[in-house]
């Protein structure tokens, strides 16, 4: 104890003694309510209220007593509408029984008093049934019906509750309840502050009523089988006003194991009273023990008015253990202003706790992206790409989530920028460039070797484009698809005037019987020309691509070839069997060249060729007409062939 613990200890005992208690006396279990029909009180027994019939002007309630405290049967003169089934619970004064509502069809609680209780407790129970039928809130039950029995006792019909209270479950770990709300202890330290939270929601819309609860406590909060949560026992509160100063220090009420210092030395309470409540109620959530206890009432009061700091283990986190230390000062300025302000720090830690939790699930997550980059050998992509993509997204949701509750959660941005950083990594072992960048620029900072080799990915990239274009553009090049209608046209209409030439220098020049080489070259030249003039009429169309122009190539090739094989024939001994023979091996080479180069359909050609070759050597007497029908055929022939190349 402190220094003031024997000055205290004297204000204690004067104050029992004041109140017609002997602190000797008082061996009683300190987490029992204290209440004005238990001890002791000057202003009800003095009082003039207490000789009043407070029930007088209450209406009359019809009971069908099974229990003989209630009623007479032989009173009625009709069907009672409610009937008692059993007794739920009882007090010293009071009783709570379970009874069936006729009307309405349902079950509901019945409060009454015990056949010895004093007048003074009558007025008590309508002080408590006024002050719940004034608040209307999920969190007190709702009060149905105000009134006497036939005896003229007051009774109170409220809902019926089926729970258990708070107390059992924090003694209780395995109880059933437990199973519904958490499987895990941390997981039910958030559930028990949960519970905390609605009873502070509930504090909250009482004060602002003017009421003061004073026995907030474990035992006297209820849970639902469906989450529900009660404040009961409203049987010690008070409406907060002038007279709550005198009343305080006529009246030693509440539980000793919970007390404010105001209670037990019977100062002014107000608000900061049940905050300190709830500040004892935390306590007794993070250690399963009283915030004061003792040998004897007394010892406990003394504690209570000392109300010292606790020493909270290591393993209790730090932020509750200073709100129930804060909650539970001595001086009520330094507790927190209201219900309202101690659950917004509870909430608060909730938060953080659950942002935690996040974080670390995130951590968790992105640990396999870890792993999944280490494994992979070289700088390569792990071997299971969907599964690394996944744990990465995942890692970087939950780190963004926990910074949306939180912003300036420190664990979740490193982690984040972590997460971001692997993501980066993971693309540019895939070569993607744009993306790693697209992540490193949410990184306030960065890395600069992720920043160097996205830049040396995309000049390589560039580099690759560029070949890639190259190439592409080699490959248009070269494709014998590209012009292949101009191109095959041209060479039609080239066939169709080669032949006609051919023709027309056949029937003006006697037949084929009378060609001279010199005829020969004047064929060659106008075939010359007309070739020329159609590529030129074409050239646009034809000229745009190497495989053309490697084309025309061959044909000036063949169409030069042949010019110079008949004007070097002049002057020899040479037949125009012959020299026609030696111009059909020339086309023949020219189109082998183009077969192995260009295109290996223009074999077709070169086999007729050698057919014409075949025939000339044995019929040298119709070489002329060989030569002119396989060379218009092999230029239709090439025609359909390239026309095919580009139906292809």
């Amino acid at each position: 104890m402190g220094p003031d613990a024997p000055d205290l200890e004297e204000r204690v005992s004067r104050r029992l003694t004041t109140l017609g208690l002997a602190v000797t006396e008082m061996n009683v279990a300190i987490g029992a309510t204290l209440r004005p029909d238990t001890v002791a009180t000057l202003t009800l027994k003095n009082s003039p209220e207490a000789s009043r019939q407070p029930t007088a002007e209450l209406p009359t309630i019809s009971v069908d007593a099974r229990e003989p405290a209630l009623g007479s049967a032989a009173d009625r003169t009709h069907t009672p509408d409610l009937s008692i089934l059993s007794t739920l619970g009882e007090g010293g004064m009071g009783r709570v029984h379970l009874a069936r509502q006729r009307s309405l069809e349902r079950d509901v609680a019945v409060k009454t008093l015990k056949e010895a209780a004093p007048a003074h407790a009558a007025a008590a129970l309508l002080s408590e049934a006024r002050l719940m039928g004034s608040l209307e809130h999920p969190g007190v039950i709702p009060v149905h019906a105000l009134g006497v029995s036939a005896e003229g006792r007051p009774l109170l019909v409220m809902k019926r509750v089926d729970g258990v209270d708070f107390g059992q479950l924090l003694d209780d770990d395995a109880h059933p309840l437990w199973s519904t709300r958490s499987e895990t202890s941390s997981g039910r330290l958030v559930a028990k502050l949960e519970v905390l939270i609605r009873v502070c929601e509930t504090l909250e819309f009482a004060h602002r009523r003017g009421v003061l609860h004073r026995d907030i406590k474990p035992e006297n909060v209820m849970i639902g089988e469906f989450g529900e949560v009660y404040l009961l026992d409203w049987g010690i509160a008070m409406a907060l006003g002038d007279s709550a100063a005198e009343t305080s220090r006529n009246v030693l009420v509440g539980t000793p194991a919970y007390m404010a210092p105001e209670m037990a030395l019977g100062g002014p309470v107000d608000a900061r009273t049940d905050v300190y409540l709830l500040g004892a109620t935390l306590h007794q959530i993070l250690t399963l023990s009283y915030r004061h206890d003792g040998r004897s009432l007394a010892e406990v009061l003394v504690k209570a008015a000392l109300s010292e700091p606790v020493s909270y283990a290591a393993s209790i986190p730090e932020a509750l253990a200073d709100l129930a230390n804060r909650a539970t000062a001595p001086d009520p300025a330094t507790r927190p202003p209201s219900a309202l302000a101690f659950r917004q720090e509870i909430t608060a830690y909730l938060g953080v706790r659950s942002a935690a939790a996040l974080c670390d699930a995130a951590e968790a997550r992105l640990s396999v992206l870890r792993r999944a980059l280490a494994d992979a050998p070289d700088g390569a992509p792990p071997a299971d790409l969907a599964a690394a993509y996944r744990a990465g997204n995942e890692a970087r949701f939950g780190f963004t989530q926990c910074l949306a509750d939180r912003s300036d959660h420190a664990p979740a941005r490193a982690g984040l920028d972590d997460c971001l950083g692997a993501l980066a990594e993971l693309e540019l072992r895939q070569g993607h460039a744009d993306a790693a960048a697209a992540l490193l620029d949410e990184l306030a900072e960065p890395p600069p070797a992720l920043l160097a080799r996205v830049s040396a990915i995309r000049d390589d990239a560039k580099t690759a484009r560029r070949e890639t274009e190259r190439l592409r553009a080699l490959a248009h090049d070269l494709d014998p698809g590209v012009a292949a209608r101009p191109r095959s046209a041209a060479l039609v209409l080239l066939g169709a005037l080669v032949g006609m030439i051919a023709l027309f220098t056949m029937v003006v020049g006697g037949g084929p019987k009378t060609f001279s080489l010199e005829r020969l070259i004047e064929v060659n030249l106008a075939i010359a020309f007309v070739a020329l003039i159609v590529l030129w009429g074409s050239r646009r169309f034809i000229l745009g691509t190497s495989f053309n122009r490697r084309m025309v190539g061959l044909l000036a090739v063949a169409i030069a070839g042949s010019l110079l094989n008949r004007v070097g024939a002049l002057g020899t001994e040479m037949t125009v069997a012959e020299v026609v023979f030696r111009d059909t091996l020339l086309f023949a080479a020219v189109l082998s060249a183009a077969a192995i180069t260009m295109l290996s359909s223009l074999w077709f050609c070169v086999g007729l060729l050698a057919v014409t070759l075949a025939a000339m050597h044995f019929d040298p007497g119709h070489a002329i007409l060989y030569f002119g029908a396989s060379s218009v055929t092999a230029v239709f022939l090439i025609s359909y062939l390239l026309w095919r190349r580009r139906a292809a």
